[in-house]
């Protein structure tokens, strides 16, 4: 397994990842953050694109035992599909934590785009915006608009630059790169929710790790304004209730730190579950029982969940379950 670790360590920047991650995994990826972090810390940030592969590879082998009822021994590649999937979403799973908690990551992963943008406005763009104005227009392919875009850009002519990249968009080719020239614009226009929308849309096209970096770097600095809104250890227990507006059914939530209970006026239906918490705002409801039938097919199923945000004595969540196509975004209010 250490040869293998340390092979995809390697490999990280062309990997793919997946967005949805077990709770199993989430919680081991919530652990190795912290010496993660500390070994990065014994570098010069300049250091970094060469220690980062085997900072990764040299703290899951602390965790070897651990990661062993993920890892697959067979040989063939469905084998090695199992455990490139296993790597892709540990190394998911540790992105929050890393950008809250390891400043160092953060500039790391801010180098990453300033050394992009460096490079471009090092370049003597004058000469080559005349140049690219003396191009016919039978000429002007995607190339050429893109090519001008990051000039403009490059010069901090946003608005210019913004209107060549929508013309280059129209011509439906290398759209990714565009949007990625879009997003870079709003970040400079300090609009990074913008910015984590695109980054959120490209990485649902072609998961790319470097779009989640830029998504949860973005995202990392919006979490920073609105961090005295989101408390979520004030809703661990208590009494709640969901829905009762708009034609959704009224239901009563009493949680303990280890049980969740459900309860629906309308009906006297009543569903208790398991609670574990992942950490501060995650967490994973284990359904054990139901007076409703129809939720037979759910029991010992698991709802991962994990809180948005906050607002007073409100909670927005968002809730999946693996193997269910559908992600359930909802509110539920603190009554004690």
């Amino acid at each position: 397994m250490k040869k293998y670790l340390l092979l995809l360590s390697l490999l990280i920047p062309s990997l793919l990842i997946s967005q949805e991650i077990d709770s199993e995994i989430q919680k081991l990826s919530n652990k190795i953050v912290p010496e993660f972090c500390g070994c990065l810390q014994e570098y010069d940030v300049l250091q970094f694109d060469d220690k980062f592969g085997n900072c990764f590879a040299l703290n899951l082998q602390k965790y070897e035992n651990e990661m062993s009822p993920f890892f697959s021994n067979d040989t063939t590649k469905a084998g090695q599909d199992q455990n490139d999937k296993f790597i892709k979403d540990l190394l998911m799973g540790m992105q929050a934590k890393l950008f809250s908690e390891c400043p160092e990551y953060f500039q790391f992963v801010k180098n990453l785009k300033d050394n992009a943008i460096g490079k471009l406005r090092s370049t003597d763009t004058k000469a080559r915006l005349d140049s690219l104005n003396s191009i016919a227009d039978s000429e002007k392919d995607h190339r050429y608009r893109y090519m001008k875009a990051s000039m403009l850009f490059a010069n901090k002519d946003y608005e210019k630059a913004q209107n060549e990249i929508y013309n280059g968009l129209a011509l439906k080719e290398d759209k990714e790169s565009f949007k990625v020239l879009l997003a870079w614009i709003h970040e400079e226009q300090n609009n990074p929710a913008k910015a984590v929308k695109i980054y959120d849309e490209l990485f649902q096209e072609t998961g790319k790790i470097e779009l989640m970096l830029f998504r949860e770097f973005n995202e990392s600095k919006l979490k920073g304004r609105k961090k005295s809104n989101r408390t979520c250890s004030q809703f661990r227990t208590g009494k709640f209730k969901m829905g009762g507006t708009d034609d959704r059914r009224l239901v009563f939530v009493e949680r303990t730190e280890d049980v969740q209970i459900e309860t629906c006026p309308e009906d006297d239906s009543v569903t208790k579950m398991e609670i574990e918490w992942i950490d501060d705002c995650n967490y994973v409801l284990k359904y054990i029982e139901s007076s409703e039938s129809y939720m037979d097919e759910y029991i010992g199923k698991e709802l991962n969940v994990k809180i948005l945000e906050t607002t007073g004595n409100s909670m927005k969540f968002k809730a999946t379950m693996e193997g269910v196509d559908y992600v359930m975004i909802d509110e539920m209010q603190k009554v004690e």
